[in-house]
């Protein structure tokens, strides 16, 4: 057989043996080099749409339209403000609008809100929502409660599949639908240990981080720790509310 990097007409290629090429070799070839390139003409074809949705994208960004400002000024209304540089809402920001949904299709334009697809993605939202309520921080859920959290994820489930099934499902998605009730089943709890908690204490971590100077070392992450420790004593003991001062 000829080595694929020989191009040498007397096949001279230690690599390769002479051979004398048959019409059913020939087509056998051809029919793989035609299979290679269709592949390359495909995965070219998805390379360009990728690049064009991103050049899109980021051209509304730059200039958007009418009913992009609209939008945009009606979920700022609700908790969805935007900060420079075109920063993506962040999770508190995504609660505050979700949990304002109704306010928002009511504030929105005729032409956003009766768009087919506006009104799937507002559903959509409005499940979701609706199933992450129905998941308690207590660390005893009832029966009622947990069957009744299992049935409103398995109906935004059942609606993102047949509405919106080209999305993919992430991590944290897959963690919702399947995960969850499981852990709930198991465990009667479920929103105590979500990563809001630990997202919650971001703010405060990065304000004592101010304080410390050095650079990155053993010591900044120990005063770090220490100081959480005493701010989660301070949050669980101190009721400033009812603080008396006796001196």
């Amino acid at each position: 057989m000829v080595h694929r990097c020989c191009k040498n007409s007397d096949l001279d290629c230690p690599h390769c043996k002479p051979f004398k090429p048959t019409a059913d070799s020939g087509k056998r070839h051809l029919n793989t080099e035609h299979d290679l390139i269709n592949i390359r003409i495909g995965e070219i074809i998805i390379m360009l749409f990728e690049k064009e949705h991103q050049i899109r994208t980021e051209e509304q960004k730059v200039n958007p339209g009418i009913y992009t400002k609209t939008l945009e000024s009606i979920l700022a209304r609700y908790g969805g403000s935007k900060k420079a540089f075109f920063q993506s809402y962040s999770g508190a920001h995504l609660i505050k609008m979700g949990n304002n949904v109704e306010k928002i299709i009511q504030d929105l334009p005729p032409k956003i809100a009766n768009d087919e697809r506006i009104k799937i993605i507002f559903e959509a939202i409005t499940l979701f929502f609706d199933a992450k309520k129905a998941m308690k921080k207590e660390l005893n859920m009832s029966d009622d409660d947990i069957n009744m959290m299992k049935s409103k994820i398995l109906k935004f489930g059942k609606f993102m599949k047949e509405n919106l099934g080209a999305l993919k499902t992430k991590q944290k998605g897959h963690l919702f639908l399947f995960e969850a009730p499981e852990f709930a089943t198991r465990f009667r709890t479920s929103s105590f240990f979500t990563d809001e908690a630990v997202e919650s204490f971001h703010p405060v971590n990065n304000e004592q981080a101010q304080r410390i100077k050095c650079k990155q070392c053993p010591k900044k992450y120990s005063l770090l720790l220490k100081w959480s420790i005493d701010n989660n004593y301070y949050f669980d003991n101190v009721d400033c509310k009812t603080y008396k001062d006796e001196t």
